[in-house]
């Protein structure tokens, strides 16, 4: 077990410290964005983790990291998103009206009813709403060789996005050890029990999870 293990999350652009800056609708150019946030980390072994949208995210930037010969992840792990290989294309969500948008947003459940019913937080929100679903959709995978790093997929056992079948495709991208876990929720199962996921994403960095 490593004697220590440090969490850190990169903004994107748009987001949290970087809210002032210009919004990106394409993984492609997400990911050269990140990239100078990610090298002043790379003297220590790094980790990738990302859900949903994050999680294809976090595996292309692995992906862009060999291609540039950089040292690539100690370990990825993909969360509430199917394998790329299989995923279907996702409807076309993004470009809808503000409203039937906001239904959409409301049906995924990822969001406090509290934020949803406040209208003018929701006006600010959506904009940035759109930009992810707008990425998420543009997104097309392209087949490249496995990854030479663990692999960790986790998914929600009532999340209709993300069944079994799909989340162990996931085992195609990588030549090492590979797992998958199902949790108890749906698509944003992360957000039930935080810290019991902080635990568990410490466990599977600590060597614990065990390949299937």
């Amino acid at each position: 077990m490593p004697p220590h293990v440090e969490l850190c999350a990169v903004d994107a652009p748009g987001r949290g410290s970087r809210w002032g800056d210009k919004r990106i609708d394409s993984a492609t150019a997400l990911i050269d964005a990140l990239l100078p946030a990610l090298r002043p980390l790379m003297d220590v072994p790094l980790a990738l983790f990302g859900h949903s949208l994050g999680a294809l995210v976090a595996f292309e930037l692995a992906r862009r990291l060999r291609q540039l010969q950089l040292p690539g992840p100690a370990h990825l792990i993909v969360s509430g998103s199917p394998a790329p290989r299989v995923r279907p294309i996702p409807r076309p969500l993004s470009a809808l009206p503000d409203e039937p948008f906001r239904e959409e947003v409301r049906k995924l459940g990822g969001s406090p009813p509290e934020v949803l019913a406040h209208r003018e937080m929701m006006e600010m929100l959506t904009p940035v709403l759109r930009n992810d679903f707008a990425m998420f959709e543009r997104y097309r995978y392209t087949p490249e060789p496995p990854l030479g790093c663990p692999l960790t997929a986790w998914g929600g056992k009532d999340d209709p996005d993300t069944p079994e079948p799909a989340l162990e495709a996931w085992r195609e991208e990588t030549q090492q050890v590979f797992s998958a876990r199902v949790f108890p929720g749906g698509h944003f199962f992360l957000f039930q029990e935080g810290p019991r996921y902080a635990d568990e994403l410490i466990r599977a960095l600590s060597g614990g999870a065990q390949g299937t």
